[in-house]
């Protein structure tokens, strides 16, 4: 997945204006995160994210912040990125690699 495809991805959720800024700073932050992700990943010799693998990151995103707990038997690849999220919410500092 290249920068251009999660931007697109992203961009489909914030496009509406009356997605108020704190919103947007949130997908804001979610993106970056999502680079740096995959940035290690293929850093380590991984291959990159794909669309699909965000998109369910995203929806194990909103199933957390609904329910306050974290899945069971999350994907590999997803669980660190859902990880990284959570810690970018939250405001803590998010590792420079998993």
């Amino acid at each position: 997945m290249d920068e251009k495809e999660i931007n697109i991805l992203f961009e489909k959720i914030t496009s509406d204006e009356n997605v108020p800024e704190g919103t947007r700073e949130v997908f804001k932050s979610l993106i970056d995160t999502t680079f740096k992700y995959r940035n290690d990943l293929v850093a380590d010799g991984k291959p990159p994210l794909t669309v699909g693998e965000v998109e369910k990151g995203l929806t194990l995103l909103q199933e957390v912040a609904s329910t306050g707990k974290l899945p069971k038997d999350m994907p590999e690849r997803i669980e660190p990125l859902l990880e990284r999220w959570l810690l970018a919410l939250s405001g803590k500092q998010e590792p420079t690699k998993h």
